[in-house]
């Protein structure tokens, strides 16, 4: 009964060990969504698995991955397809599916959604060719289709009011403001 109960272990455990170990480099070897090409003050990723770390350059984003920004900070994602989305202070951003494949652009798709504050996007190469609904952007209220483009999203509670009447007491009257310095290198 020992031996037998031995040999009979003895497939499990190799079983154990070949799923741990593909569970393991599966998720090593995940297709990065997008990259943190930059940061101004402090933003944070949020790991579909639970973890949390903070935003820097050159950091992965992973498909189910949330980005997230704090007060007076931005940050800037670009996708392999060259889409940027550009986060306003108080975002949050979700990845919830990506894939692109150069060769192949039927297999194309993009779903991300705004959970919070705003972004200004600028499609890249999967909302400009293969399937026209391929590029979707979902927020509290809308769902909106991307068809090569470059616009902004906000999502309001109380701050939009405020910030909209701190412009108009500004010298710049809100119509001649034609935008902001998000990022600046140089002179």
């Amino acid at each position: 009964m020992t031996k037998r109960s031995t040999v009979m272990g003895k497939p499990s455990i190799r079983y154990l060990l070949v799923l741990a170990m593909s569970l393991w480099l599966g998720s090593a070897w995940a297709q990065v969504a997008a990259t943190i090409e930059s940061v101004t003050g402090v933003a944070h990723v949020h790991s579909a698995s639970g973890q949390f770390s903070l935003a820097s350059q050159g950091v992965p984003i992973h498909i189910g991955d949330t980005v997230q920004t704090e007060d007076n900070s931005t940050a800037l994602l670009v996708f392999p397809d060259g889409t940027q989305a550009a986060l306003r202070p108080s975002s949050s951003y979700q990845i919830n599916n990506y894939a692109f494949q150069r060769a192949i652009p039927s297999a194309d798709t993009m779903v991300t959604r705004l959970l919070k504050g705003g972004l200004r996007l600028i499609s890249g190469l999967i909302s400009k060719r293969g399937d026209p609904n391929a590029f979707k952007l979902h927020a509290a209220t809308a769902t909106v289709g991307i068809r090569g483009t470059d616009f902004l999203v906000r999502m309001c509670e109380s701050d939009c009011q405020a910030e909209q009447s701190k412009a108009v007491t500004n010298t710049t009257s809100v119509a001649e403001q034609a935008g902001r310095v998000v990022r600046l290198q140089g002179r």
